[in-house]
């Protein structure tokens, strides 16, 4: 069978929040069910509480969700760290705010994070 079992696995486990004191109030659910594969293999950040660029008014918020295509582990570790990268980039603060150069910014900074060796140990899920 390698890395899929004989029948999939249908538990499903649910997370959800509101965010209903900003400018703009909202909702977010987010289910995952494992299927085929031998282990959960996806992982994902549902924020609303991330400290905002200064330009902005109300809290920041992200939501990811990371496909396990890289494995597991590479799944996790982004689900650890992206947001502290994120908010520690240059685009991110100071007066001159762009949230799109600030996001790419933090996944090339992930790349170059995870290659290093100090990052390197077991995740025990």
């Amino acid at each position: 069978m390698g890395t899929y079992l004989s029948t999939p696995v249908t538990d499903k486990e649910a997370e959800e929040g509101d965010d209903l004191q900003c400018a703009t109030p909202l909702s977010w659910g987010v289910v995952d069910m494992q299927g085929w594969r031998k282990t959960m293999e996806d992982a994902h950040i549902a924020d609303t509480d991330i400290t905002p660029p200064s330009t902005f008014k109300n809290k920041a918020k992200v939501f990811c969700v990371f496909d396990g295509h890289g494995g597991a582990e590479v799944a996790r570790f982004c689900q650890l760290y992206l947001v502290d990268v994120l908010v520690n980039q240059e685009h991110w603060k100071g007066d001159n705010v762009d949230i799109g150069k600030a996001l790419a910014d933090a996944f090339h900074a992930m790349d170059t994070l995870i290659d290093d060796p100090e990052r390197r140990y077991v995740i025990s899920f």
